[in-house]
């Protein structure tokens, strides 16, 4: 699982779960955020015997993702989307829809 967030960005609502304050060295706030988020995930989602991993990067988004599906043989890539398809909010997504090497789903939030 690949979370990707602004970190410059406030949550804009109640209960979101804000990306750690120290990006640059995940050793110390990575590992308990990811456990919050695993956990919140499970809530909503029973994960069975499903192994979840998270992954860090830095960069462009839709070609970290893509890099990282590529490495990883991913079968599915699932993306969530707020429906808003202006150039400036959808980029993302057009760029994995335009060169992932496997199917996509896009879930609308």
């Amino acid at each position: 699982m690949v979370h990707l967030t602004d970190i410059r960005a406030a949550p804009a609502e109640a209960g979101s779960l804000t990306t750690p304050r120290y990006v640059d060295q995940p050793q110390h706030e990575w590992p308990a955020w990811t456990s919050e988020f695993v956990s919140r995930l499970t809530g909503i989602c029973p994960l069975g015997h499903l192994h979840v991993r998270m992954s860090l990067a830095h960069g462009n988004t839709a070609a970290e993702i893509l890099h990282l599906s590529e490495r990883q043989s991913t079968d599915l890539i699932v993306l969530a989307w707020r429906g808003i398809w202006e150039a400036r909010r959808a980029g993302t997504l057009k760029d994995i829809l335009r060169e992932a090497h496997c199917p996509i789903m896009v879930v609308r939030t």
